[in-house]
């Protein structure tokens, strides 16, 4: 580490920086072994140590990669789904989720960031994965690469630009009419469909985004449904109301008689991360007069909906990707304050990739998975 002391108006300032090693020839990257024509990947992925280092254009910056959290896409390659092309379309960008260090930046880039500098990547462009969690990318916009506090390590800032801002973005929409629920009713019924890691980012998040900042809203009851039995449990140490087991195996009276013991008043506002034909028939079922539904999950299935029915009952559907830059910040700043916690998580070595891949697909990980793709000292 470099401390560099300057002054400034007559103050001095001591600023602290890594000093950053020289750049290796050569990256590691896990790559699929196969990918056909139509995105199917095969079932194996395989650590490579001799793959080129990306040339640094004049107006980009250069990230080395310490961690990247294993995106719900990544699994779903695993189990050879196929998925419509597209820049937006996040199975291609396996380990977009990432937070690294600046290794080198552009003559051309104007910012304040300098080479030494623990970022995360909000990712909005193609940034030449080349289907693999790869050890240096560049960063075309250097807008994109953002600042981490000192108090958020590299590990939970891997978390945040895909699911901890998918979620906050979900909660975000959701809270106008869970306050409009609150002054009608007194109180919300909140029901989040998946404990996966989104859906234990809402468990969170919901409670904490309607009440005075920093508490909890009370009047708020977040009740989280998933096939895992599980994996309700660990949603269930991470503050939700309640939890209700909708098994693979059990008739649907069945799972709609065990909701209904949960939530005899029913559903006010839904946030549903599987959006599958069969959670969505379910959540219509549910959903109160005025309830809203919120979809943001990776199916890729049609659903079909009782538009008359939806009119009738004045009800919602609000549909959710992934939020603004600006969104981004706000969480990280709630995050660095202690206003919102981080759900669960494990950390891997990148060598364990396909082990992770394998036991995501399984539903064997609970929480979020994150692989160490570089070591985080700097010498």
């Amino acid at each position: 580490m470099t401390i560099v002391t300057r002054t400034t108006s007559g103050t001095q300032i001591t600023e602290q920086h890594y000093k950053m090693p020289a750049a290796p020839a050569q990256r590691k990257m896990v790559r699929m072994t196969s990918i056909d024509k139509n995105m199917v990947c095969s079932t194996k992925f395989q650590v490579s140590k001799n793959e080129p280092l990306p040339e640094l254009p004049a107006s980009c910056i250069r990230l080395r990669v310490c961690f990247a959290g294993v995106c719900s896409p990544d699994t779903q390659r695993r189990r050879n789904s196929v998925r419509n092309k597209g820049l937006m379309d996040t199975s291609l960008f396996p380990g977009y989720e990432i937070s690294g260090i600046v290794d080198e930046i552009g003559p051309d880039v104007n910012t304040k960031l300098r080479c030494g500098d623990k970022v995360l990547l909000y990712q909005e462009e193609d940034i030449g994965f080349d289907n693999g969690y790869t050890e240096y990318v560049i960063i075309k916009n250097p807008e994109n690469a953002i600042p981490l506090p000192d108090d958020i390590s590299l590990e939970i800032g891997a978390l945040l630009p895909n699911g901890g801002l998918t979620a906050y973005t979900a909660c975000l929409r959701a809270r106008p009419y869970i306050q409009d629920c609150e002054q009608r009713k007194g109180k919300c019924n909140l029901l989040v469909v998946g404990a996966g890691g989104l859906g234990l980012w809402a468990t969170i998040m919901a409670s904490h985004l309607t009440g005075p900042v920093g508490t909890c809203d009370r009047n708020v009851k977040v009740i989280v449904a998933d096939t895992n039995s599980e994996k309700l449990t660990v949603a269930k140490k991470h503050g939700c109301y309640s939890v209700v087991h909708w098994p693979r195996d059990c008739y649907e009276e069945q799972v709609i008689e065990r909701t209904k013991d949960v939530c005899p008043d029913g559903i006010d506002v839904v946030i549903d991360f599987v959006s599958s034909p069969r959670t969505i028939s379910r959540a219509t079922k549910f959903l109160n007069e005025r309830g809203v539904l919120v979809v943001g999950g990776n199916s890729q299935h049609t659903v079909e909906m009782n538009i008359s029915e939806l009119a009738k009952k004045e009800q919602v559907v609000i549909g959710v990707r992934k939020g603004t830059r600006e969104e981004l910040l706000h969480l990280i700043q709630l995050v660095s304050t202690g206003m919102i916690s981080v759900p669960e998580f494990n950390t891997f070595k990148l060598d364990e990739a396909d082990q992770v891949f394998q036991g995501l697909s399984d539903c064997s990980i609970h929480g979020r998975a994150i692989l160490q793709v570089s070591p985080v000292s700097l010498h």
